[in-house]
Formats: C-alpha cells, structure tokens, sequence
C-alpha cells in the first residue's frame, strides 16, 4: 500500500524516498513525475510496483482505466489523484497503449478469452 504523506513529512523523510540503486529510467521519470505533481509517498519502489500493475488492467475481458484507478486508490492513492497516477503509469509503462487509443488500434491489445 502507498501512504501518501504531507508536505512536512515528504521533507522530513526525503532520503528514504530516495529511488533505489537498481531502479531504472523510467522508474526515476515516474517517481520524478509524481512528485511534479506533489503525489509524496514513503517508498517509491512501492510506487513504481502499483503503477506497474496498471498497464495490465487495460486489456482483457472486463478491464478498462476505471479499473486501473481503482486499483491504485486500493494501493493507497487518494481519488483525486489516482487518475493522475494511473495515467502518468500508462504514459511510462507502456506508451504504446496510449498511442493505440489515438490511432484506432487499441482493441488490437485485447486478447480473445480461449474456448
């Protein structure tokens, strides 16, 4: 779960919000991008793990961005920035997703259920 934490806090426990030695660049954009938007947490690779878990809840019988933003208030983020997150996770996990609502091919990452 990610426990979004005050102004103070965030200050207060910068270092151990630190990215982890092994994180990645898009690791770093997203935990970059995140407190952009003043989205403070306790642990960023809990961060970067819950936005992972998004780009799986856009295709599939039943899956959609509603419930990938359900599933990131579950892990912790406010309503209000939940979207946010969800998208920012959309944008850096898997762009290509974002590129195929534009142009018409989204349904292409749907996979039929097996019979």
């Amino acid at each position: 779960m990610i426990r979004v934490v005050t102004a103070a806090a965030f200050v207060a426990g910068a270092t151990a919000m630190a990215a982890p030695a092994h994180a990645d660049a898009v690791d770093d954009a997203f935990v970059a991008a995140l407190n952009r938007a003043g989205i403070h947490y306790d642990n960023a690779e809990a961060a970067t793990q819950l936005a992972k878990q998004v780009c799986p809840q856009l295709v599939g019988p039943g899956k959609s961005f509603g419930a990938a933003v359900s599933r990131v208030q579950g892990g912790g983020i406010p309503p209000q920035m939940a979207a946010f997150f969800a998208g920012m996770a959309v944008k850096l996990y898997c762009p290509a997703m974002m590129k195929s609502v534009t142009d018409g091919t989204f349904f292409d990452w749907i996979q039929a259920p097996h019979m």
